[in-house]
């Protein structure tokens, strides 16, 4: 890799991961896109090493959150299982599908985490009742999707677990990591096992995103949200039409 590559993967990692640590999502819905055009490596390699990078940052992102007593660990507990059993399944339906057909349903995943992330809001979140099997049908879901996308599907995590189980959604952020965490390290090894992960990119863009990891917590409590999933909404759509006019 060159000086310029390794400066760019650098601060591209620290975005990602202050993206991540601030919202409970975002990191592998951008890190694919980036990696595929910024980088141009193979969907296959790019997907596979989103994961692994968002594993990283999610692990950091939770021990911080955790130190806030931002996690519920009772739904992460039962979250966590589903997602990391049914995210092999969702890589090894990647590595079975067209890359015509991935690229399409990525960009409709970046679609649905921008109005999810445009339209989410903070206040109104309730305590909730925790309910095992809506809990794990999640998980399954999120799983499924981490595998086949490359993403840690916290987009859909965070406003699952707010509007649908009445988790606060401070917490549903910080348990959002940790229930990534386990889904995205089920998806890596299993990408990782076909070869499907590409190391320097992995060190260097992962080094960033661990540094934009620590300092996205903390950040997280000084910015407005608003602003910042509003900011992640439009990044996300931007990335979504340039993917799509490449398919045309």
């Amino acid at each position: 890799m060159t000086a310029e590559h390794i400066a760019m993967g650098l601060l591209l990692g620290v975005g990602l991961g202050l993206v991540f640590a601030a919202l409970g999502a975002g990191g592998g819905v951008l890190a694919v896109p980036l990696l595929l055009y910024g980088f141009h490596q193979p969907l296959a390699q790019a997907t596979g090493t989103s994961l692994a990078i968002v594993f990283g940052t999610a692990l950091v992102a939770a021990v911080v959150h955790a130190r806030r007593s931002n996690v519920d660990w009772k739904v992460a507990a039962a979250f966590a299982p589903a997602a990391l059993v049914a995210a092999p399944l969702g890589a090894l339906l990647h590595h079975a599908l067209p890359a015509r057909l991935t690229l399409g349903a990525f960009c409709a995943a970046l679609l649905v985490a921008a109005a999810r992330m445009w339209l989410s809001k903070r206040e109104g979140a309730g305590q909730g009742t925790f309910a095992l099997l809506p809990t794990v049908g999640l998980g399954l879901m999120v799983g499924l999707l981490t595998g086949l996308l490359g993403v840690g599907g916290g987009f859909l995590i965070v406003p699952a677990l707010s509007s649908l189980l009445g988790v606060p959604v401070r917490r549903a952020i910080g348990t959002s990591a940790a229930v990534v965490c386990a889904a995205s390290l089920s998806g890596a090894v299993t990408h990782a096992a076909k070869g499907a992960l590409e190391p320097q990119l992995l060190a260097v863009v992962g080094a960033g995103a661990l540094l934009g990891a620590v300092a996205g917590v903390p950040l997280s409590a000084r910015l407005p949200e608003a602003m910042l999933r509003k900011a992640f909404a439009v990044v996300a759509v931007a990335v979504a039409v340039g993917m799509a006019v490449t398919l045309l």
